[in-house]
């Protein structure tokens, strides 16, 4: 029989009419005869010719006839046979178009030791590497002589590959021959399904949605499009994914696993109006904290979607079923600050607040929501609720003392400063607050560790020196609030200011201090009218005349149009029996203001006196 389009039917010499094949048989014997007596006559002469002719005229091969299997298939020269790699096969004959087909011999190309003429399969020869091989040679020879050749082609079944996948161990070639099986039966569902299941293993997901997209074009089926849906999402193809199961929704093959899942797709795409439109039904069957979860999800995709009113009637219902959960009551205060219920609110909050306590942000919310309605009182316990989860929060302790301050509850703020001053040590303006509220409320003591730490954080600061000095005197500490004032003299702050603070407590308790302390003074502000007479009562208070002529001396040369402190002058000179110097202040005092009250009298009083005594000289 044939075998396909290249394959012939071969002439069989052994059939038909007996009485043709006895004249056949004749002619040629006859033939023979003539040929050998040919041969010895013309021996001599036409060796060379007979040679020549035999190859201008070789044989050429026409046919081969095989047994596959004890059944005979003729193949034409040069053409194909398809041939199961399991199926027997042997050469049976071949033919040429010489009139003689004697002494044939066939051989594989690349097996030519193996016998032809007895029975052998493809497998048998090859093992393996038939599955590699395209196609096998065999040719016809004769005397050594190829005449031509067929081709054998390994007809490879799906069950054999499938095989093949089975014994080997790498999913790679497992992938290759399962191909090779479905690419021979592509309409095989259940081999095509085992080829998706190693590409999934292998997670070669693109390739494995090639092959499922065709498969659902035409048709909704429910296992492929679950399978194509699960392919998107391993690639992470989330809007082929949703678009998929959108599908199988359509198709009324929808269900609550299903829908759980689109919803949630919906949700990452952010199409929130199509989440909306789901979720009632995850509300199905559903009852507790369940249903508060479907409700809550309804809640944020209604919010997202801009449908507030709607929203808020989910995060209502979605607190009333699971009323311990602190993050609903605070999403749903939040919806209330929307619609402007400030009762809502704080109701949501205080809630929220209770079921968490150490949630820092919710007391925080809290304090914010009563500062809005004006109860400052409320507002500081719930921010030092938030204070004890975060005692270092700067933050919190500065809006806390701000709100102290508002309320004028200075220990409170005192208490918050202190707070501050352990959180920022190195901060001097914390520390100097802090001793201004304590000395407010009467602790000096206190207030003077916090601004010996201020002086030394910020030693050349002119308030800090002040405030401090003051806190020194109030604690009667003279001979430090002296040390200090003589250092902030040095240190060029106000001297009048200085002078001013400290000269009443010292004139009482370190009069020779503020000597001291008024010389620097004087030297920092030589112009200063008040200094020198401060300087010259203190030298009179302790019965030194001589220094309280030097300092007004100075101020007479140093403001010499102060005339009312050349008149202290005069007369400390005229009490102290100094007439000739006495005499010439009050002439400066008449050159400068001639109606200076009783200053020409005095003037007029001492010159008499210095003429009679040195007439009296003249006349002893």
């Amino acid at each position: 029989m044939h075998s396909g389009a290249a394959w012939s039917l071969v002439f069989n010499p052994f059939s038909g009419d007996h009485s043709k094949l006895r004249h056949r048989l004749f002619l040629l014997c006859a033939v023979i005869f003539c040929l050998a007596l040919t041969g010895l006559c013309g021996a001599a002469q036409g060796r060379d010719a007979s040679l020549m002719l035999a190859a201008q005229d070789a044989p050429r091969l026409k046919w081969v006839e095989l047994s596959i299997g004890g059944r005979p298939v003729s193949i034409k020269a040069g053409g194909v046979l398809a041939l199961h790699p399991d199926a027997p096969f042997m050469v049976i004959k071949a033919a040429s178009d010489s009139w003689l087909n004697l002494g044939l011999s066939y051989h594989l190309a690349d097996r030519p030791m193996i016998d032809l003429n007895q029975y052998h399969t493809l497998a048998e020869i090859y093992g393996d590497k038939i599955f590699d091989l395209e196609s096998i040679t065999l040719k016809v020879f004769k005397d050594g002589q190829s005449l031509g050749q067929v081709r054998l082609v390994p007809r490879l079944l799906p069950i054999d590959w499938l095989r093949r996948a089975e014994n080997t161990t790498s999913l790679a070639d497992k992938i290759r021959y399962t191909k090779k099986a479905a690419g021979l039966t592509p309409d095989n569902r259940l081999l095509m399904m085992r080829l998706l299941d190693l590409l999934l293993e292998a997670k070669q997901f693109k390739e494995a949605a090639e092959i499922l997209e065709p498969l659902t074009r035409a048709n909704d089926d429910r296992e492929l499009l679950l399978r194509l849906a699960g392919l998107y999402h391993d690639m992470g193809r989330d809007v082929k994914e949703a678009d998929t199961l959108t599908r199988l929704m359509n198709a009324g093959q929808g269900s609550p696993e299903i829908i759980d899942r689109l919803t949630t797709l919906y949700e990452k795409l952010g199409r929130w109006q199509e989440a909306a439109a789901l979720m009632p039904q995850l509300l199905k069957d559903k009852k507790g904290r369940e249903r508060a979860k479907s409700y809550r999800r309804l809640a944020e995709a209604l919010q997202r979607a801009g449908r507030e009113k709607e929203a808020l009637s989910a995060w209502q219902e979605a607190a009333k079923l699971n009323p311990d959960d602190p993050d609903l009551w605070r999403r749903l205060a939040r919806m209330k600050a929307k619609e402007g219920d400030k009762a809502g609110l704080l109701d949501a909050l205080k809630k929220a607040s209770d079921l968490n306590p150490k949630d820092k942000s919710l007391h925080l919310e809290l304090a914010e929501a009563l500062l809005q309605k004006g109860d400052k009182t409320q507002a500081a316990l719930a921010l030092e609720k938030a204070l004890e989860l975060t005692p270092q929060d700067v933050g919190i302790m500065l809006r806390l003392a701000g709100l102290y301050q508002e309320q004028e509850d200075r220990e409170a703020l005192a208490s918050v400063y202190e707070r501050l001053t352990q959180v920022k040590k190195d901060d001097p303006d914390l520390h100097y607050n802090l001793a201004v509220l304590t000395m407010e409320m009467g602790d000096y003591q206190q207030a003077l560790v916090s601004l010996e730490a201020a002086s030394r954080l910020k030693p050349k600061d002119g308030e800090i020196g002040f405030l401090l000095l003051e806190t020194l005197l109030q604690l009667k500490r003279w001979d430090r609030a002296s040390k200090l004032a003589d250092q902030m003299l040095k240190q060029k702050v106000d001297p009048i200011k200085l002078v001013n603070q400290v000269h009443d407590p010292l004139l009482e308790h370190r009069p020779e201090k503020l000597a001291n302390i008024l010389d620097l003074a004087l030297k920092a502000s030589p112009k200063t009218k008040n200094l020198y007479k401060l300087r010259a009562s203190l030298a009179l208070d302790l019965k030194d005349s001589k220094t309280a002529i030097k300092v007004l001396a100075k101020a007479f040369k140093a403001l010499p149009k102060e005339l009312d402190l050349a008149w202290d002058l005069a007369n400390l000179y005229e009490a102290q029996d100094q007439d000739s110097e006495a005499l010439d202040v009050l002439g400066h005092i008449l050159d400068k203001d001639p109606d200076y009250q009783g200053a020409q009298e005095r003037y007029l009083q001492i010159k008499t006196r210095l003429m009679a005594q040195k007439n009296h000289k003249k006349t002893r």
